[in-house]
């Protein structure tokens, strides 16, 4: 129906909202709290996270990532594995692959972390549990294109 008609939806099943709706309103105890673009409300609440995997030890990495200015967080998570916040998509897009030649590593994988619907809403409400009053609409605006 995009382009012909606007429909309402309104779920707690964000992965289904993700997959069907290209405009979202997050309603809590009655009041707006976002109506727009659902990949805006992942770009703009949630912060950009990369897995990388390294041929060795992370040591070094670790150390790199952590004096870029454009990482906000670092965190081993294996033997050869790092997880790294950054402040922006371009700047780890960037950052990264300067970082692990820096530090003479070889990269076996780089792979962005999916960000999600439902993590933008609990960043957004900042609320681990979704309350009786909190539910998210959705309006698909293709008939307003």
């Amino acid at each position: 129906m995009r382009g012909r008609r606007t429909v309402i939806f309104s779920s707690h099943i964000l992965d289904d909202v993700q997959r069907v709706a290209d405009q979202v309103g997050i309603l809590r105890d009655g009041r707006l709290l976002y109506q727009g673009a659902t990949q805006a409300l992942i770009d703009t609440h949630l912060r950009p996270r990369w897995l990388i995997r390294i041929a060795g030890e992370t040591t070094l990495l670790r150390a790199e990532l952590g004096r870029q200015p454009w990482v906000t967080r670092v965190e081993g998570v294996g033997p050869d594995s790092v997880r790294v916040d950054g402040v922006s998509m371009e700047a780890g897009q960037r950052g990264i692959p300067v970082a692990v030649v820096a530090c003479g590593e070889r990269l076996v994988s780089c792979e962005p972390v999916a960000a999600d619907l439902e993590a933008a809403f609990l960043a957004l409400t900042n609320s681990g549990e979704t309350t009786a009053g909190e539910q998210l609409s959705t309006v698909d605006e293709g008939s307003r294109r």
